[in-house]
């Protein structure tokens, strides 16, 4: 049976193991969730993440929540589902600066989920 959901959440990953992820992921057709929450990605392995999301077309929920980014990271990603990715449903970002975000860029497909702290 093929790998569908990889949750990572909490593992220490950082921008090399990013990199390493997106590599493996943008050739996989059969993950719809993933969830590298709580790892210390910061704004260069959140964007690498965006790259998985402009490539892989099976991925249905991603969740970025405290992933020490910032807004240039949230727009890439956003700009990302918005422009290349029809299949994203649920985009998860929490302790993002989301209110400017949303004040620049609407998601159709996609939504933003920010649950309460």
């Amino acid at each position: 049976s093929a790998l569908t959901v990889l949750s990572l959440r909490d593992n220490g990953l950082t921008v090399r193991a990013a990199q390493a992820l997106r590599r493996v992921l943008e050739q996989n057709s059969t993950l719809t969730a993933l969830d590298v929450s709580s790892n210390p990605l910061d704004d260069v392995g959140v964007l690498e993440m965006a790259g998985v999301v402009r490539q892989n077309r099976g991925l249905r929920q991603l969740f970025l929540a405290d992933t020490e980014m910032g807004e240039a990271a949230v727009l890439g990603l956003a700009r990302g589902v918005v422009m290349h990715n029809s299949t994203l449903l649920e985009l998860q970002l929490l302790l993002a600066p989301l209110a400017r975000l949303r004040s620049v860029l609407a998601l159709p497909r996609a939504a933003l989920v920010v649950p309460s702290l």
